[in-house]
C-alpha cells in the first residue's frame, strides 16, 4: 500500500508535470502529473510509461533483457466542508520483461488498484485528525516461453499466478504543544490462485486453483517528543498476529499462525548548521550547508507559518528526501531549511537507504552539498516556483505555507 498526500488548490486552479528521457539501448520514458480542482475538489492523473531493448554485450551480441511497462493512475477528492476530506483512487498497469537467465519470460504484470480514504480534522475525543483508509489490489502475472523468444514448436509452456488483496487501516492523531501521539489498527487478507499449462494459451482455458492464503490484523502506536528545539525522541511499538494457510495440503498441518511484537526507540538530533539525523536505527540524511539556516522547525519556532503543522515530523522527511534526490533547500519554507548560498553541484552522493517510518518505508540517501560558487560549465540549480500560500479559510489539517510546484 502507497500513500500520497491530497491535493489542496485554494482556488479553481490545476498543476501539470511532465517528463521524457531518451537513453541508449532503446530507453525511453515518459511520465504525466496532472492535477486541478478548487476548495470544494479536485482530480488527479499520473501516467507512466517506459522501455528499454536488449542490452549488447562487449562481443555486439544481443542479451535478451527487454522490457515495458505502463501505468495509470485517477483520484478524486471532495471537501464538504473545511477539515474533512473523501477521495477515491484507482489505477491499472501492465508490463512485459525479457530474461537472459531464466527458462521463461514475464510476458504479463498486470495490476488493478482500488482505493477509498477519509479525513476529519478534530473530529473530538481530544483527536487533531481521524484517518480511514479501504484498499484493494489485484496482481494478474504471466510467465511463458513462447511470447518474447522463438521456440520449437511441441514445447511451449505457461504458468499464470495471480493474487488478490484487500486490507483496512484506521488511525488518529493526538497532538500537543511539544509531543504527537498516533494509534491505530490495521488488517489485510489476500488470497494467491495459479494454473500451469503446455500449449500456447493453453491455461486460459483452465480454472484458478487456490493453493495459498494470508490474513494480518494488528495494532501500532507511535510517541514524538520535543525535547528542544534540535532533540526529539521517537518511540513506536507494534503487535501483529499473522496466519498463512497452504491450500495445497489438507489438515491442521496446512496452517501457522504467529503472534509478533515489535518496536523501536529513536533519538534525533540536528547539529547547528548541519541537516543531520542521528537514529537508532542507523540511517542518516545529512546536508552539509553555508550560510544563514534555519532550525527544524518545533511547534515553538516562530519561522512556522502556523502553530500546529499538520505533521512536522512528516515534512521533515520531504524535506530531507528532496534534498537526497539533488533538489535545493526551499527557502520560506516551514519544516525546510533556509539558506542564502547555492550548494555545490558536484557535491558527492552516496548510496541511499532504508528507514521506517510513519508512512511505511522512506527512501533516503544523504548528499555533503559545500556552499560556494559553481565550477565552469556547470549550472547552479535553478529555484523552484512557489504556488501562492493557503487563504487563512483554509481546511484544517491541510499545509498553509507555499508549496513547491511539482
Amino acid at each position: 500500500m502507497f500513500e500520497r498526500d491530497p491535493e489542496y488548490f485554494s482556488h479553481l486552479g490545476g498543476r501539470l508535470y511532465s517528463s521524457a528521457t531518451l537513453a541508449s539501448g532503446g530507453r525511453f520514458d515518459k511520465v504525466l502529473d496532472a492535477a486541478a480542482g478548487g476548495p470544494q475538489g479536485y482530480a488527479r492523473l499520473s501516467a507512466t510509461d517506459a522501455a528499454s531493448g536488449d542490452y549488447r554485450d562487449g562481443d555486439g551480441r544481443h542479451v535478451p533483457s527487454a522490457w515495458g511497462k505502463w501505468s495509470n493512475d485517477v483520484a478524486l477528492g471532495w471537501r464538504p466542508q473545511p477539515g474533512t476530506l473523501l477521495e477515491l483512487s484507482a489505477g491499472m498497469g501492465d508490463g512485459s520483461a525479457r530474461y537472459a537467465t531464466r527458462g521463461m519470460d514475464g510476458s504479463r504484470f498486470r495490476r488493478e488498484s482500488l482505493g477509498l480514504r477519509a479525513e476529519q480534522a478534530n473530529p473530538g475525543f481530544g483527536l487533531a485528525r481521524l484517518e480511514g483508509q479501504f484498499y484493494y489490489n489485484y496482481a494478474d502475472h504471466v510467465m511463458d516461453n513462447y511470447s518474447l523468444r522463438s521456440l520449437a514448436p511441441g514445447r511451449e509452456r505457461a504458468s499464470n499466478p495471480d493474487r488478490r488483496t484487500q486490507g483496512v487501516r484506521v488511525k488518529g492523531t493526538w497532538e500537543g504543544e511539544l509531543w504527537e501521539l498516533l494509534a491505530g489498527v490495521d488488517a489485510q487478507a489476500s488470497e494467491h490462485r495459479r494454473r500451469v499449462a503446455m500449449g500456447v494459451e493453453r491455461y486460459r482455458q483452465l480454472p484458478r486453483q487456490a493453493d495459498a492464503s494470508f490474513t494480518q490484523a494488528g495494532v501500532f502506536g507511535e510517541f514524538t517528543r520535543q525535547l528542544s528545539d534540535n532533540t526529539r525522541l521517537v518511540s513506536g511499538v507494534r503487535l501483529d498476529h499473522h496466519q498463512a494457510r497452504d491450500l495445497r495440503v489438507q489438515g491442521a498441518s496446512n496452517t501457522r499462525a504467529e503472534l509478533l511484537p515489535a518496536g523501536f526507540a529513536r533519538w534525533e538530533h540536528t547539529l547547528p548548521g548541519v541537516r543531520a539525523c542521528t537514529q537508532a536505527s542507523a540511517t542518516c540524511s545529512v546536508s552539509l550547508i553555508t550560510g544563514s539556516c534555519s532550525h527544524l522547525p518545533t511547534r515553538r519556532s516562530p519561522p512556522c507559518a502556523r502553530k500546529k503543522p499538520r505533521n512536522w515530523m512528516w515534512e521533515r522527511n520531504v524535506a530531507a528526501n528532496t534534498r537526497a534526490r539533488g533538489s535545493p533547500p526551499t527557502p520560506g519554507r516551514c519544516a525546510t531549511t533556509s539558506c542564502s548560498t547555492t550548494p555545490h553541484p558536484a557535491a558527492p552522493r552516496a548510496t541511499s537507504t532504508q528507514r521506517s517510518g510513519r508512512r511505511g518505508r522512506h527512501r533516503l540517501a544523504f548528499r555533503a552539498a559545500l556552499g560556494g560558487r559553481c565550477q565552469p560549465g556547470l549550472r547552479p540549480w535553478p529555484q523552484p516556483q512557489q504556488r501562492p500560500a493557503a487563504p487563512a479559510d483554509a481546511p484544517a489539517g491541510y499545509p498553509r505555507e507555499p508549496h513547491l510546484a511539482a
